[in-house]
């Protein structure tokens, strides 16, 4: 093959067919050595044999060059012979080389890094930590499902691919001299310098990291024989240090760097590379005053970068101690010039020590959020769960308009310490961003974000994250009153106010409780607000609870829970101006489009939608959708209950000092100062919203039929609707008789379905049957929605009396009717209810049974019930003994009246008396 090569007379095709053999694969490195070494004796050969080189300079050059190539490939070949060669060799190995720190680790380990013994107990305990909590469960999770490709990331880099990692630079010092001189031709050839191609894939550039300082960081080859052939490597020993930092990045060596022996390995290791020829002694010892070693600082931007938190620690604090040494060596050989040492190059080391420093600190920090997401009481809310990654949500919480899309983000592969790691399906992609400048870039959202979204996936109680906000004296049905104050039924309101019925706006002692799991995330984020004060301050941290609610609610946009939880955060918040520009920026991003769609499609369809037409439509089902306006209600509510002051209180946005940012002024805008800038909300269109969000949400839960829902409102209002909350429509005080009747028989029917929807629901069950509360809330909310129309609450709960009595709901009906102020009239449209029950009891049954019944009855009652006994298909058949109850009840109210109702009710105890 040689002998062909050498036979080629262009030598451009001579370094192509060089280049090919370098690329066979198969071949071994000392054949190729072998082979060079003859090609380049030959190429010599026919060079200086040549009478006249300037015969053809063009040619000449072009030999130079494919001998210098084959002579760069002779190099690179035997670095790699001689690196295999020492982790070949068990001999070379370090001696004192053990699993643990010899002597005391404590002090072994202060004495490396040059810190207190306070210190490196601190550091070694945080260590051990880290590797407990995240580093364990990070590979568990990683590499159980790609085990294959890790073991094929990290086999042994074969001789090719160690060639590809190179690229050649010439570095003759007289380019002209070898196209004219003989002489030159041979001297030339050695004049190259061996580059890290930085076009290399990163899978690649780690293996090279591997083969260079796996063995010697495991204990298994000499650092000194490594650092002797990199001396000769002609590789610039900066990219040497970055080669190493980036592979001290990677998960390839995870568990090597966090054994006690590694500490003192890979701080020999730093410190040899960095006094090699031009290492880190030169770039610090000649730094012009003022300035920053941009030897260290490449290592520091690599280590910021990183999502190993504590892999990058370590390697920041041996490169930390490092640096020490050498600016104590330095100082001695500069000491002899007191000048130099007063105005020298001190300050540029002092500079760099204070670098080093912050950002230690930061990695501690980090270190401390990385063990909060990992603990075990919190992982079972980081698995199962896909969020979207960090960037993006900042970036939609940005852009305000838009911040939700439909579209789902699937798993993707992330880079992990350099490795392509494909992360398993609807794991959190929080971690990938979790890094010292993904911190630094989103400024002061960034951590509070991160811990938000971990304390909402494991849904903590937003009451438990700080104080209780003061009640205020004005509630939301309060409002109500106050907009219809002058109205005759203004009142209404709040007498509805005194049923003692369970609301949403009463505290769920259950749900504000944490659970035992919960509990303890909340003791460890107490500690970690020792860390971040002003980051992980309560009204910072429900805002970002609420925004990232909505985040994970968008990844399952048929779970509502999550916006349900988004609005309780949302209440906890004190600052009135933030917690209404939040609602706002939720109604716009989230409610506003889709309410709009199912307004539409109720209007065009005239009923409750079914399932299919809402999937279609607004993208949710039936069910979802239900909920979906539910929480859409809650939210108008919360946004009516703020008592926003006139004057914004002032925002304290403070950030830690160690993480304030150099370009902080070109980082995005804070979310809670986006709330803030929103224009206050106009509350008599937030009334009119109301009423019209609570109308859908109605027709939906209680599946009513035969409604137009824009048939509630006048021309004026139906207009109102396209308007942005703050802007001021002009609505109408009074609306036409012909839009109240149809209000009117609107809010009766809902009741009605309500009901007979409840009965369904619970024919089979008894107790589910007698459990009315959620029953009663809904009527409360239709009672609401009369007063917000402007009618009279007083026949609607009259109505819901009736029929609740009419279906058996007894004591349901009684807490209705302790607020019904005209009794007589009550009593009065009782009489038909009380009859149909009397019917559907007495004349069911056997002939027999029926005439015994009758028989014991007056003519006239007699005919009555007869009469109503067709009417009794949706009564339910209860025993006589709750109806004599119910006859009671009413003639309590009727005893100073002498009508003829009351009379006829008297009537009936004492017929009914007989039965009980």
């Amino acid at each position: 093959m040689v002998s062909i090569i050498l036979d080629i007379q262009a030598p451009n095709m001579q370094k192509k067919a060089v280049e090919l053999m370098m690329n066979t694969t198969g071949l071994r490195p000392k054949f190729l050595e072998s082979s060079l070494t003859l090609i380049c004796d030959g190429l010599q050969k026919a060079m200086n044999s040549r009478e006249s080189v300037e015969e053809d300079l063009e040619y000449q050059a072009e030999k130079s060059d494919l001998l210098l190539y084959c002579h760069a490939q002779k190099h690179l070949i035997n670095l790699y012979l001689a690196i295999e060669n020492i982790q070949e060799d068990q001999s070379s190995m370090d001696s004192m080389v053990t699993e643990d720190l010899p002597g005391d680790r404590q002090q072994t380990v202060a004495e490396l890094l040059h810190v207190t013994g306070t210190e490196a107990k601190d550091f070694l305990e945080m260590l051990d930590r880290y590797k407990s909590i995240c580093l364990d469960d990070f590979e568990a999770t990683t590499k159980q499902k790609h085990h294959q490709k890790k073991t094929t990331s990290s086999k042994k880099l074969d001789i090719n691919e160690f060639l590809s990692c190179f690229r050649i630079e010439n570095i003759s010092h007289h380019p002209q001299q070898k196209r004219f001189s003989k002489e030159a031709s041979s001297s030339s050839s050695q004049h190259f310098k061996v580059i890290l191609d930085d076009k290399v894939v990163k899978e690649l550039t780690l293996s090279l990291g591997d083969l260079f300082f796996e063995n010697t960081l495991k204990g298994d080859a000499s650092i000194s024989r490594l650092a002797f052939i990199l001396e000769s490597s002609r590789i610039p020993p900066k990219q040497i240090m970055m080669l190493l930092t980036e592979y001290s990045q990677s998960m390839m060596n995870s568990n090597v760097l966090f054994k006690d022996c590694s500490l003192v390995l890979l701080n020999s290791l730093v410190s040899s590379i960095c006094a090699l020829k031009g290492g880190a002694e030169k770039h610090c010892v000649d730094l012009p005053v003022g300035e920053v070693s941009d030897w260290w600082q490449s290592v520091r931007d690599i280590l910021s970068k990183s999502i190993l938190i504590g892999q990058a620690l370590i390697m920041a604090v041996i490169c930390r101690s490092v640096a020490m040494e050498i600016q104590t060596a330095a100082q001695k050989v500069k000491a002899q010039d007191e000048s130099d040492i007063e105005t020298g190059g001190w300050e540029a080391v002092t500079v760099d020590m204070e670098k080093w420093n912050l950002l230690v600190c930061q990695l501690e920090n980090l270190i401390d959020v990385d063990c909060f997401i990992h603990s075990n009481h919190a992982k079972s809310a980081l698995s199962g769960i896909e969020s979207p990654n960090f960037g993006q949500r900042h970036t939609h919480a940005a852009s305000k308009d838009d911040v939700l899309s439909k579209k789902k983000l699937s798993s993707d592969k992330k880079e992990v310490g350099g490795d392509l790691v494909e992360l398993p399906v609807k794991m959190s992609g929080r971690l990938s961003n979790l890094s010292v400048q993904g911190i630094l870039e989103n400024n002061k959202d960034a951590i509070p974000q991160i811990i938000a979204d971990c304390l909402v996936r494991q849904g903590v109680p937003g009451p438990c994250l700080g104080t209780k906000k003061p009640k205020q004296s004005l509630t939301f049905r309060g409002r109500l009153a106050t907009v219809n104050q002058g109205h005759p039924s203004s009142t209404d309101v709040q007498v509805h106010d005194d049923v003692p019925m369970e609301t949403d706006d009463q505290p769920n002692n259950e749900m504000d409780s944490p659970s035992t799991d919960q509990s303890e995330t909340l003791t460890a984020l107490i500690e970690l607000r020792e860390k971040f004060p002003y980051s992980l301050e309560q009204d910072r941290l429900w805002t970002h609870c609420v925004w990232e609610s909505i985040m994970v609610w968008n990844e399952d946009t048929e779970d509502i829970s999550m916006l349900r939880s988004a609005l309780i955060y949302l209440s906890c918040i004190h600052n009135a101006h933030v917690q209404q520009g939040l609602g706002v920026m939720m109604w716009k991003a989230v409610f506003n489009e889709t309410i709009k769609s199912a307004l539409s499609l109720m209007d065009k369809v005239g009923k409750a939608p079914k399932d299919r037409l809402c999937r279609k439509t607004v993208s949710l089902g039936y069910k979802a959708l239900e909920e979906f306006l539910g929480a859409s209600k809650k939210l108008l509510e919360i946004l009516i209950d703020i008592n926003t002051p006139d004057e914004a209180e002032d925002l304290d946005l403070k950030i830690e000092d160690i993480w304030i940012a150099e370009n902080s002024e070109s980082c995005q805008q804070s979310i809670m100062k986006q709330a803030q800038d929103e224009n206050r909300c106009n509350i008599d269109l937030l009334n009119h919203f109301w009423c019209m969000v609570t109308s859908l949400y109605l027709i939906m839960l209680g599946g009513v039929r035969s409604i137009k829902p824009l048939s509630l409102f006048d021309t004026k209002g139906k207009h109102a609707f396209t308007f942005a909350l703050y802007s001021s429509p002009v609505l109408s005080n009074e609306v036409d008789d012909k839009i109240n009747k149809y209000r009117r028989e609107f809010c009766l029917n809902a009741i009605q379905c309500i009901i007979k929807q409840h009965i369904d629901l619970t024919f089979q069950d008894e107790r589910a049957r007698n459990n009315t509360l959620d029953l009663l809330h809904t009527i409360s909310t239709i009672f609401s929605l009369t007063s917000a129309f402007h009618l009279s609450c007083e026949d609607a709960r009259q109505f819901a009396a009736c029929e609740l009595y009419r279906v058996g709901l007894d004591l349901a009906a009684q807490e209705v009717s302790m607020v019904i102020e005209d009794k007589l009239t009550f009593s009065t449209r009782m009489i038909d209810v009380v009859g149909g029950r009397i019917a559907k009891t007495l004349l069911s049954g056997e002939t027999q049974h029926l005439s015994d019944s009758l028989s014991k009855l007056p003519t006239n009652i007699s005919s009555w019930l007869a009469k109503l006994e067709k009417k009794t298909s949706n009564v339910a058949e209860l025993p006589i003994s709750k109806t004599y109850l119910l006859l009671q009840y009413l003639n309590s109210h009727l005893i100073e009246h002498t009508t003829k109702e009351a009379r006829f009710i008297k009537e009936l105890i004492e017929c009914l008396k007989v039965f009980v």
